[in-house]
């Protein structure tokens, strides 16, 4: 079974949170806005220098697949690059 890097996975998510941020301290990420672009090509590069293959679908949803051995069932997960305004990082450290 595959493991998580921490520390890798809270700076990734430190990073994601740069962008949109606002003055009060949020995260403003509209869909369709310039910071959910920017937020979705930064996801786009993550996913590529992983070894994923980054694709949108017809509904605009982003994917990342891996091109790994199907010997097991496949699994998904996934969230939001977009925010409400002054919304707030997801951050597991918190927990």
């Amino acid at each position: 079974m595959a493991s998580i890097n921490m520390t890798r996975l809270l700076d990734r998510l430190d990073r994601a949170a740069q962008i949109g941020q606002d003055p009060a301290g949020g995260i403003t990420r509209p869909f369709g806005s310039e910071a959910e672009r920017r937020v979705r090509r930064w996801f786009v590069e993550e996913a590529t220098a992983a070894g994923f293959t980054p694709h949108v679908d017809a509904a605009g949803n982003l994917w990342a697949v891996h091109p790994g051995k199907r010997t097991r069932p496949a699994f998904a997960m996934g969230s939001h690059l977009d925010t409400v305004s002054h919304g707030g990082p997801m951050m597991a450290r918190w927990v």
